[in-house]
Formats: structure tokens, C-alpha cells, sequence
């Protein structure tokens, strides 16, 4: 997820220094408005298949909420960005099971009333640098980091058993950023980064497409909303866990850029 704007006076200013000027900091505070789609596999161990579980329909996960993100920028430089951006995608559920479930060591028979919860935050940290650049136009290519902090874990209240799955995932990611002077006021951004690696311990890939526009309605303040998009997949080869979670939905944000 990556935004990005500029000033309603950037029309005004030479090429050599509107983004620098213009865009050097900013900040965005908003609403993420997402629907999931999570599937998991927990195996007993190599060789053994547990069931795919589809985390919404199975275990009664949200299927969507309404989270908080932020997002910052800096241009040191005209044509070198850094951004940073945190967003926390955490829900619950329960759900009484329909047919067995063998979810790593644990098999919750049918019947039972299973409690889940998803703990999902992520932070990233992104540089980027500007191919081209004008008073209408800054399109870059960017390579950072996407650090995923997970803790999944399905519960059967009557027993108490409990099964899941937690830990860190820092990837390198690898993208390009776009942003586009509409008029003075209305800015339009596009933002993709991807990530694969397939080798004897696991096999992922990462894709996270963002597009926004943005309304000045000062020269230092604004709305604006987008749609982001992001898959992410993964087996270990070593253990047979696989995951596919998929999330996508509307933003809505305030801006404030320091000049």
C-alpha cells in the first residue's frame, strides 16, 4: 500500500525542483475498508496432509472490517524517496464447524464451537528513485522491505484445544510508483510491488497494487480515497503448511504535507 501526492502550486514551479519542493513530506491518516479471503494448512507432519481450511466460512473469521493505517513519505532528494507504512488487519470469529476439521495436531469434530482469531499487522519500509520526472508526471521504481507480524490460532471452547501458527515474515519487495497531476488540485497515484522465491524450503509470492486519487483542498491538506489489492501466498516445503490470503478494499485518508 503506497500514496503519494503533490502541491496545487507544483504547476507553477520548474521541473528541476517540483517534487523536491513540493512533495518533500507528507503524512496520511485514513480507514481501510477490506474483505478477506484466507486459506490455511496446518500438516500433522511431512508426508501428512491436513485440511484446507478456508478461515471465513470454517472458523467463522470476519470476512471484512474497517482498519487503520498510516502512511509517510520523505524526499531527501528530487528524485529519492523513502516511505513508510503501518496497518493492522487483526480480527476474530467463531463458528460452529460442519464436518471435521484436522488442522495441524488438533481434529475439531463436527459439531464443534471453534473461537479464531487473526492477528495480521504489517510495517514497511520502501525507498525509491524517479526515472522521469516533470511538472506533471514522477514515475519511479522502488525496492524495500514488507514485514508481515502474524499469530493465527482456532480454539475448541469445549475442549480447549488449541492450534495455530505465529512468527515474522520480512521480505524484499521490488516495484514501481507513479503519480500524475490531473490540475492543480486533483492528483491520481498508482503504486505495485511483487516478491517470488521458489526453493527447497518454500515457495511465496507477494503482490500489492494500489491506485488512489487525491483532492487539495489547501495547499497543505487533503482527501483522499484508492482501492488496494494484495495476495499472499505461501508453502513450506519442509513442514507442507501452505496459506493463501487474499485482501483487497477501499481507502479513505486525510494528508498533511510539511514543506
Amino acid at each position: 500500500m503506497a500514496l503519494g501526492h503533490v502541491s496545487i502550486t507544483m504547476a507553477e514551479e520548474g521541473p528541476a525542483n517540483v517534487w523536491m519542493e513540493q512533495d518533500r513530506s507528507a503524512i496520511h491518516a485514513g480507514a481501510y475498508f477490506a474483505n478477506f479471503d484466507t486459506k490455511l494448512r496446518l500438516s500433522p507432519g511431512k508426508g501428512q496432509s491436513g485440511t484446507i481450511v478456508d478461515a471465513e466460512s470454517d472458523f467463522g473469521l470476519d470476512e471484512s472490517s474497517a482498519n487503520l493505517f498510516l502512511h509517510a513519505e520523505y524526499r531527501f532528494r528530487p528524485r529519492h524517496r523513502i516511505d513508510f507504512a503501518f496497518y493492522d488487519l487483526s480480527r476474530d470469529g467463531s463458528k460452529v464447524i460442519d464436518g471435521d476439521i484436522d488442522f495441524g495436531d488438533v481434529t475439531f469434530p463436527d459439531g464443534a464451537t471453534v473461537v479464531s482469531k487473526f492477528d495480521y499487522r504489517v510495517a514497511k519500509l520502501t525507498y525509491s528513485y524517479s526515472l522521469l520526472q516533470n511538472q506533471k508526471v514522477d514515475l519511479a521504481v522502488a525496492a524495500g522491505i514488507y514485514t508481515a507480524f502474524f499469530d493465527f490460532r482456532s480454539t475448541d471452547i469445549e475442549t480447549g484445544a488449541t492450534e495455530g501458527d505465529d512468527g515474522t515474515a520480512p521480505v524484499p519487495v521490488f516495484g514501481l510508483r507513479g503519480s500524475f497531476l490531473i490540475n492543480p488540485r486533483w492528483t491520481a497515484n498508482a503504486y505495485l510491488e511483487y516478491f517470488h522465491i521458489d526453493n527447497s524450503d518454500a515457495d511465496a509470492t507477494y503482490v500489492d497494487t494500489t491506485i488512489s486519487l487525491e483532492y487539495r483542498v489547501r495547499e497543505n491538506t487533503g482527501v483522499g480515497f484508492g482501492y488496494n489489492l494484495v495476495n499472499v501466498d505461501g508453502e513450506d516445503k519442509g513442514s507442507d503448511d501452505a496459506g493463501d490470503f487474499d485482501y483487497d478494499g477501499l481507502l479513505l485518508y486525510l494528508f498533511y504535507n510539511f514543506q
